[in-house]
């Protein structure tokens, strides 16, 4: 019964990005994820708080998630829909993925990405790609029980800081 009331309590929603409230939301889970030591970031400051609304209403073909527990924000994930040349068909990259502190342990991370991963079925896309810190053990679980796998040839993500 217990577990039934949990599944009850969780929700995960496509966010409206003309709606300030969502963006406000999605900034604010995003805030604590670059606060936690896996982000190791400042939290925004308001000219990118300004930006990143801006960007999230007019930017094609993203899509954020928005999780609750008992009608609390509990979490959320920023996706962006590509392309893959290799399958002719797209595909969703998960680009951030956070849970709040106090969230942790009730199965939200697994929602977000079941629901994910509808979304990207329902769009046919060929593939759901993801990052993950090599040190984010709890992640690199929660990802390998749904099937994530290295790729193959392995890949590495690489970077060139240009601001």
């Amino acid at each position: 019964m217990e577990s039934m009331l949990k599944c009850l309590n969780k929700q995960v929603v496509l966010a409206d990005l003309n709606c300030d409230q969502d963006l406000e939301r999605i900034l604010q889970v995003l805030d604590e994820y670059k606060n936690d030591d896996m982000g190791d970031s400042p939290p925004f400051s308001f000219f990118e708080r300004e930006r990143l609304k801006e960007q999230f209403r007019t930017y094609p073909r993203i899509y954020v998630f928005l999780a609750y527990y008992k009608n609390d924000l509990a979490g959320g994930a920023v996706c962006f829909n590509t392309f893959s040349t290799f399958t002719a068909m797209d595909v969703i990259n998960i680009h951030d993925i956070c849970i709040l502190k106090e969230f942790r342990g009730l199965g939200l991370g697994r929602e977000i990405m079941d629901e994910i991963i509808e979304v990207a079925k329902e769009l046919q896309c060929s593939k759901v790609t993801l990052e993950v810190r090599e040190d984010n053990e709890v992640a690199k679980n929660l990802y390998s029980s749904l099937g994530f796998r290295d790729s193959h040839p392995v890949m590495k993500f690489w970077s060139k800081q240009l601001f």
